[in-house]
Order: structure tokens, then C-alpha cells, then sequence
């Protein structure tokens, strides 16, 4: 909609005469300099919705052109296509046809004006459209095949038996969404144009489609692509999990040294030279220069630490479904399950320690050090059970299923261990980014030891903050009273109560009781 694309071409010819001159004059440089090449450059006329319009920005396009061409005295051959982005444009495909060398499908604006929808303000009320279930996906990432598909499909027929050398494609989000690539590729269209980050998941669905035709003409654009944008030869994506396969093995390497960065700062935040709390780094107060004090040092590692696990598992969990898929392996299963059994009693007695000493302190450090050796008890068990069972298999009927237990466990237990390293990241994060608490039982219960302190005083809580950023809960008391009469000697008093109360219950307090 609105004053652009072809349009502007009808009311301004010069700006067509100026990117055609652009377009010929940097195709006939590039032939000059690689005479090896084909260069064969593609001029595509946007928002065409009627064929006189295409006909006359056409002319404008060709006469520039062969003009050009002439000039510099070379062989130089072109197309001239549009793209096929208004409704009427689609339904008039035969005769639109008749002047285009290849029709581009929009499907941007397509998507926008089959609907009557903005890209602008869409995202307003889309939500409710999911909620209410009139819509099951954003329309602008994933086609339409039912509404818009249809149009396209329309133009395909229409358009071809008028132009039998017609060439179809998609330029578009639409592009890079799998299912709406597969479809494109059923209804006949011979190519596709996506934007670069979107690149990978080409990848990805070329891999899906292995073998096929879509395959390797997609496996083209993926090399090319990814070479240009991000100067590599060949990349092979097998799965979602693109981060763990990258790292493959060194990713337990990876977690390794993670782990040790991170007992470094435990032992780092919990020296200290005296025996009072406060000297201890981990609890040191606020200064101006480091206002939040080392509480959100504490969150970044514990971040980054739980980032690491949570790829280590997703990469146990897909290696092992892939054996499973190409069969399994044999393993000492007998040796196997002593050893863990092994490695099972030293883990729990190195987690009954550190429980035993840690129990003084309350560091989400200490805690995440604590869940690792429980995570390792548990999984080192519950692997000596498996392959336990796994021996005694060896001697039945049931010995075809041996080689599946050892990557069937490992994939069970992958699934069992994903929930925290999740929940932890996202955990963290918000004690980076200072939200509330989440726990209705915790703002409640400050602000009801925060009342029963104020009501001995006149002067009555208006508003209050409530924060938490890594150990540190930082509490603000916006207070009000009827006169304009503040005592601060009462403000210091009451604020020093709430504060005994509070670190009587919660680890770290910082507390500030403010005139409104």
C-alpha cells in the first residue's frame, strides 16, 4: 500500500532509469573483470498489481538497458520479472505473465494485504487471536497455505501455460520457515531468497530432506550462503542442538573448567581474614563503586556454569539418541556397573561433607556445588543399576536389547537432569537483571513484618520495593503520614527493627525506609 514500489516508477521514471543504469553498468563491470563468469543480472519490478503497469515501468527497464549495453559494446543478457505481492496481481498471473520472464512472490506484503494486516501494529492483537484459537501461528513467520498459499498456487497455474520458461520463487520471512519451504516446493516454485540468519535453519531443513531434489538445491544455498556470510566451506546442522554439537566432545572439557573457574570463586568469596562474616568478599557491603556489592558475580557464574551443563546435556541426550537409532553399542556392562557403584559411594560421601561444613554459609554457589555431587550420586547409581540389569540380560532371551540400554539410560537420564540447569539459567538471569522475588510467600512475609513494625509508629507503609539481585534482597519502605513533620531519629529506629527481624530469616538485607 502507498506511494512506492512500481508506483514510483509511473510518477517518476527517471528513479527506474537510475537503478537500471546502476544494475547493467555493475553486470557489465563484474563480466569484464571475470570474463570466466555468467553474469546474467535479474531485474524485478515490485507491487505490480495491473499488466499495463509492468508493461510501461517494463519499457522504461528495457530501453535503459539495451541502451546501456550498446554503449559498452558487450554481449549482455537480462530478465525482467515482478514480484507478485498484491492479491489482484495473483488472480491476473496469465496476463501478467505475458510480460514477466519470472514471477517473485512477495509474500510479505502478500501475507499483508490477503489479510488486511499491518506488520506494523499486527503484534497488538495477535496474542489474542492464539489465546482465543483463531489463529494456531504468526502469519508473518510461518505461511498461510490455506489463504495466501492458495493465491500463490493460482498464480503458478495461471501464470506458466501463458510463459512455459516462467521461473517462480519467494522472497521473504517466509523463506527461511521450513513447513512453509516444503510447501513452496510442492506448488512448484523453483527457488527461494531468505534473509541471512535464517541461512542455518535452511540448513536444517535441507538435512531433514536429505536425498531429495529440495535437498541439494538447498544444500547449494547453504554452502554458498554460509560461505559468504561466514567464510566456512561446508557446514553439516544434524539437530536442534546446534551449540552442543558444535562443541561435541570438548564440551565435557568445557564443564570441566567451568567447574574449576567456579570452586576458585567459592574459595575466593569465602575467605576472609577475620572471622566476621562481613569480611568475607561474598558478604561484603554496597560501595558507591560497586553499588549491588559481588551478589550479582555470584549469578554470572552461576550462569554460566549451569549454560555449560545444560549443553553437556543436550548433547549426551543427542549423541545417545543417535545410537539408539543406529543401533546401539556393547559394552563391559559388568566392569561398567562396578565402577560406578565405585564412583557413586566416593560422590556421596564428598556430598555429605561439604553439606556437613557448608551449613554456616548461604551462597547459591555452595548450593549449586552441593546439586553437582547430588547430581552425580544420583546418575552414577542409577547408570550401576542399568548395567547391572544389563548383565543379568546377557544370560536370557532378551539379550537383543543390551546394545540400546547403555544410550537409553544415558538418554533418560539426560531428560531427568535438563529441568535445573534450566530453571537455574533463568533464575539467574533475573537475579542479574534485579527482578522481584517470584515467591508470594516471601513478599508477604516482609510485608507483614514491615506493618507490624510501623503500626507502633505514625506513620503508615505507602508503597513497597521489593528486590532480589543474586543473596541480596534489597528493601524499600516508602512511608507517609498526615502532617509534614518527619522524625528521622523514628525513621532510623523503625528502620533498624524490620532489619533485625529480616536477617533473622533471610541471608543478606538491605534496607532503606523513605519519606514519600
Amino acid at each position: 500500500m502507498g506511494h512506492r514500489g512500481c508506483r514510483l516508477a509511473v510518477t517518476y521514471p527517471s528513479i527506474a532509469k537510475m537503478q537500471t543504469k546502476a544494475v547493467i553498468r555493475a553486470a557489465i563491470e563484474v563480466q569484464k573483470e571475470h570474463a570466466d563468469w555468467t553474469v546474467k543480472p535479474e531485474i524485478m519490478i515490485p507491487l505490480v498489481c495491473e499488466v499495463k503497469e509492468l508493461k510501461y515501468v517494463k519499457n522504461i527497464v528495457v530501453e535503459t538497458a539495451d541502451a546501456e549495453i550498446a554503449a559498452a559494446g558487450v554481449n549482455l543478457e537480462y530478465e525482467v520479472g515482478t514480484m507478485i505481492e498484491i492479491p489482484r496481481a495473483a488472480l491476473t498471473a496469465d496476463e501478467i505473465a505475458t510480460e514477466a520472464d519470472f514471477f517473485c512472490f512477495g509474500t510479505n506484503d502478500l501475507t499483508q494485504m490477503t489479510f488486511g494486516f499491518s506488520r506494523d501494529d499486527a503484534g497488538k492483537f495477535l496474542n489474542a487471536y492464539y489465546d482465543k484459537k483463531i489463529f494456531e501461528s504468526d502469519p508473518f513467520a510461518k505461511l498461510d497455505q490455506v489463504g495466501v498459499g492458495k493465491l500463490m498456487e493460482m498464480a503458478i497455474k495461471l501464470g506458466k501455460p501463458v510463459n512455459p520458461k516462467l521461473h517462480v520463487g519467494i522472497c521473504g520471512e517466509h523463506g527461511g520457515d521450513p513447513s512453509s519451504v516444503e510447501f513452496c516446493h510442492k506448488i512448484g516454485l523453483d527457488y527461494v531468497s531468505c534473509s541471512p540468519f535464517r541461512i542455518p535453519i535452511v540448513c536444517l531443513f535441507a538435512n531433514k530432506y536429505s536425498g531429495t531434489e529440495l535437498s541439494s538445491s538447498y544444500e547449494s544455498l547453504c554452502h554458498e550462503g554460509l560461505r559468504d556470510f561466514w567464510h566456512i566451506q561446508k557446514v553439516e546442522i544434524n539437530s536442534p542442538f546446534t551449540f552442543a554439537f558444535i562443541m561435541e566432545r570438548d564440551v565435557d572439557c568445557l564443564f570441566d573448567s567451568a567447574d574449576l573457574v567456579m570452586m576458585a570463586w567459592t574459595i575466593f568469596a569465602l575467605d576472609g581474614a577475620g572471622s566476621d562474616l562481613h569480611d568475607r568478599t561474598i558478604y561484603k557491603p554496597v560501595t558507591e563503586k560497586h553499588p549491588y556489592g559481588y551478589a550479582q558475580v555470584e549469578s554470572l557464574f552461576l550462569l554460566v556454569k549451569y549454560s555449560v551443563l545444560l549443553a553437556l546435556t543436550c548433547n549426551l541426550m543427542v549423541e545417545n539418541i543417535k545410537l539408539l537409532f543406529h543401533g546401539g553399542h556393547e559394552v563391559d556392562a559388568g566392569s561398567i556397573a562396578v565402577f560406578e557403584f565405585l564412583v557413586c559411594v566416593c560422590c556421596a560421601v564428598m556430598y555429605a561433607i561439604l553439606g556437613h561444613y557448608s551449613k554456616k554459609y548461604e551462597s547459591t554457589t555452595i548450593k549449586a556445588e552441593l546439586y553437582m555431587w547430588k547430581l552425580d550420586v544420583i546418575s552414577s547409581m542409577g547408570v550401576a543399576v542399568a548395567f547391572a540389569v544389563q548383565t543379568a540380560l546377557l544370560h536370557t532371551n532378551l539379550r537383543f536389547i543390551t546394545p540400546y540400554i547403555d544410550p537409553a539410560v544415558a538418554v533418560v537420564m539426560a531428560l531427568l537432569l535438563i529441568k535445573e540447569p534450566v530453571c537455574e539459567i533463568f533464575q539467574s538471569i533475573k537475579n542479574l537483571i534485579l527482578f522481584a522475588p517470584e515467591e508470594e510467600e516471601t513478599l508477604s512475609q516482609i510485608r507483614a513484618i514491615v506493618d507490624q513494625h510501623m503500626k507502633d509508629y505514625p506513620y503508615e507503609v505507602t508503597f513497597l520495593d521489593v528486590i532480589q539481585t543474586g543473596r541480596k534482597l534489597w528493601v524499600e519502605v516508602y512511608i507517609g503520614n498526615q502532617t509534614d513533620v518527619i522524625h528521622i531519629s523514628i525513621i532510623h529506629k523503625v528502620r533498624d527493627e524490620i532489619k533485625q527481624e529480616l536477617r533473622d530469616k533471610y541471608d543478606q538485607v538491605y534496607i532503606e525506609v523513605i519519606p514519600d
